[in-house]
């Protein structure tokens, strides 16, 4: 099936696809737009004849979102009644697809401080009731933006679930929060505030790549664990080239890492790369987490 596949592909042209990607991202928005302004007419203008449908769309639309941003902007500034903080108010929900979200500058919390944080989550619990679907929380200093938190609206809504003493679903873990840097182009909704770019220790680089390396390796294994011969012998060869990027970056790291360190990333490396099947990705995660955390460097600024 393959071979045929490949002898099709060789001998025939297909149709070309651009202009079709083209006109389909053009418009799906559009589509969306209407289907939920066609919602509101249902539940607030029954009844009701409307003229001009593509203007009153963009009219609601830009409507709708002006009031999604007042939402942010009344919590946040609720928030800094609470807390000793200053929020950086968005200008507008960066929208990728049908899913918004809401970028917030925060000044005055220690984000690397877990008791420091949770207040601040507990203040914006408020959030989970807005029309944003992700909150990214940055900190600010002397308006440069670090690295912060991506929070999906699942978390505010179990934080004030558990605030109110109610009981709720512990959300999943693609839902917890997660680590997220500053770019130039997501802190572009805060007005005056820029990135913080950052430069990771060469070792640090070197101890991702390799367990990000044998975590490829252990996903292809795991995919390919019923596979054709073709593809054992791809895999087989990914093995070989996965060993010797693993061993050259090992060398570089043995003078630099401790030597506690260097044992526990050179054991699980010989498992992962001896078969040991009981390695699994979250030992990978937790592994590379405390090889970070006690780096004798750390990332400078740049």
């Amino acid at each position: 099936m393959q071979a045929a596949q490949r002898t099709i592909s060789a001998r025939h042209d297909y149709f070309e696809l651009a202009a079709l990607e083209q006109e389909e991202t053009s418009w799906y928005p559009r589509l969306l737009d209407s289907v939920r302004f066609y919602v509101y007419c249902q539940e607030v203008l029954t009844g009701a004849k409307v003229y001009g449908v593509r203007e009153r769309i963009r009219q609601w639309n830009e409507a709708d979102k002006q009031t999604s941003l007042a939402e942010v902007h009344a919590i946040l500034r609720a928030s800094e009644h609470v807390l000793p903080v200053q929020m950086h108010l968005p200008t507008y929900l960066s929208q990728e697809g049908t899913l918004k979200t809401a970028v917030i500058g925060v000044e005055g919390v220690d984000f690397t401080n877990q008791e420091h944080l949770l207040p601040l989550l507990v203040s914006l619990v408020e959030l989970s009731e807005t029309r944003a679907d992700y909150f990214l929380l940055v900190p600010v200093v002397n308006r440069k933006a670090g690295r912060g938190l991506r929070c999906n609206k699942e978390v505010f809504r179990w934080l004030k679930a558990l605030n109110e003493g109610e009981e709720a679903a512990t959300p999943a873990d693609w839902q917890l929060p997660q680590p997220k840097a500053a770019t130039p182009a997501n802190v572009q909704p805060l007005l005056g505030i820029e990135a913080q770019v950052m430069v990771e220790p060469e070792e640090n680089e070197r101890l991702i790549g390799t367990l990000q390396a044998l975590w490829k390796l252990l996903e292809y294994r795991r995919r390919l664990a019923d596979a054709s011969s073709s593809e054992r012998a791809w895999l087989s060869q990914v093995e070989t080239v996965t060993r010797l990027r693993v061993e050259t970056d090992l060398r570089w790291l043995q003078p630099r890492v401790n030597a506690e360190n260097y044992t526990s990333l050179t054991q699980c490396v010989t498992r992962c790369l001896n078969h040991d099947s009981s390695v699994e990705e979250e030992q990978l995660v937790t592994l590379l987490e405390s090889l970070l955390n006690t780096a004798p460097t750390q990332a400078t600024e740049i």
